[in-house]
């Protein structure tokens, strides 16, 4: 609660739980290759937000849309 706050206000939470990602297989030396790094964390972090806004409809307080980003930018 803020400072100064006298009342409690609830909010609704919503916990959803996706399939287990499982991590990429070191290659002959023990070490993940950058590039299978780099494809990994870009899959955990769509699941990831996928995820985030399904709980935010689910809790009734949908994110909006946001503009697709340019391929410059990356």
């Amino acid at each position: 609660m803020p400072r100064g706050t006298k009342f409690v206000y609830p909010r609704k939470l919503v916990f959803v739980i996706g399939e287990p990602i499982p991590p990429p297989e070191p290659g002959p030396s023990g070490r993940v290759a950058r590039n299978t790094v780099r494809e990994e964390t870009e899959t955990l972090r769509l699941t990831l937000q996928t995820l985030f806004d399904d709980a935010m409809i689910r809790a009734g307080r949908p994110n909006p849309p946001r503009p697709l980003e340019s391929s410059s930018t990356q």
